[in-house]
């Protein structure tokens, strides 16, 4: 007679048994799934990381080459040490204006006071360079330079060695500077700034243009202690400097065709 508990007993093994073995064998591969996508992913990252080493090394060798042919200028300011305010005297040309002199406000607001500061470029390269001037400037050397019309930029051509020197100059009337006196007091200097820039490009359509920012700041007045009206020429002496000047760094732009306006781009290195 068969003993149906027994039997009852070995299917229910069986089953789980059949069951382990089942999602045990659902495991590994799910485990071997992700393995091997894992491995995927890491594959097709270690490809992305080489191209952008290899875009990357492409690039440098392209700046390498196109740095090789650059313009080399030197642009330095010369020390404002000596600087003295200016205003149009009887002649309509600028004159020192005289230190004793106070002004009244409103009665000289529109009275014109005018500073600036020099600064040289010199060509150190072995090619003649064309060079580019903007900002409120006069051209003191070379004679040969020529404004282009319409644009105030001075163009100036440089042989090598050779030099030209140019004044940033910044003019305001009374009133302006004064607000530019008491906005220094609050932290905000852009009242007495003005900027102007010195450009110079390659010949080569696949080339560079290097470019200098000069910043100027100037603070000809402030007002007499106890007299809410009047002003003064400020001692040239005292802090801050009735002119300060400053030429930022050098910035270099690369392009694959300036025509076409289409930059050298580095692309953005792995982490």
């Amino acid at each position: 007679m068969t003993d149906w508990t027994q039997v009852g007993a070995i299917a229910t093994g069986a089953g789980a048994l059949v069951t382990g073995l089942s999602a045990g064998l659902i495991a590994w591969q799910a485990k071997e799934t992700r393995r091997t996508a894992e491995a995927g992913n890491a594959g097709v990252e270690v490809g992305r990381r080489s191209l952008e080493v290899s875009q990357g090394v492409a690039v440098d060798s392209t700046k390498a080459r196109l740095d090789a042919r650059a313009p080399r200028l030197w642009v330095r300011a010369a020390s404002t040490r000596n600087e003295v305010v200016m205003g149009h005297g009887g002649s309509g040309l600028p004159q020192p204006w005289p230190t004793e002199r106070s002004f009244r406000r409103t009665d000289d607001d529109f009275q014109q006071l005018i500073l600036g500061a020099q600064v040289d470029v010199k060509n150190e390269g072995d090619r003649s360079q064309r060079v580019w001037i903007d900002g409120d400037t006069e051209l003191l050397r070379p004679e040969g330079g020529n404004i282009t019309p319409g644009s105030g930029r001075i163009t100036v051509f440089l042989n090598p060695g050779e030099s030209c020197e140019f004044r940033l100059t910044i003019s305001k009337p009374l009133h302006e500077w004064a607000a530019a006196w008491d906005a220094r007091k609050g932290g905000n200097t852009d009242a007495a700034k003005t900027v102007g820039h010195v450009i110079c490009s390659d010949p080569y359509d696949e080339g560079v243009i290097d470019r200098w920012a000069i910043e100027l700041w100037a603070y000809p007045v402030e007002n007499i202690p106890g007299d809410l009206a009047g002003w003064r020429i400020r001692n040239g002496g005292t802090n801050p400097p009735l002119v300060d000047v400053a030429v930022l760094q050098q910035t270099r732009v690369y392009y694959l065709s300036k025509h076409e306006d289409r930059r050298l781009e580095t692309p953005a290195l792995p982490a």
